[in-house]
């Protein structure tokens, strides 16, 4: 199980506007977490960190991937 407190270090890495792939990444830690969470307060954090998400994406925007950093 990923720790809840890694989701939010890494989210605040992310300053400005995120990118698609930023954005998915984030998806996939919040959707690994949720599947390995089993308890109300776990749910609760994740809850948190989608709310967290969706502010980001609302207050920033979401920027298409630069598809050179790949290369």
């Amino acid at each position: 199980m990923i720790p809840i407190s890694s989701l939010r270090s890494k989210e605040k890495e992310l300053v400005g506007r995120v990118t698609v792939k930023q954005l998915l990444e984030r998806l996939e830690r919040i959707k690994d977490s949720l599947a390995d969470s089993s308890e109300r307060c776990e749910m609760e954090e994740i809850v948190g960190d989608i709310a967290l998400l969706m502010d980001d994406v609302d207050s920033f925007g979401v920027d298409e991937d630069d598809l050179s950093e790949d290369y």
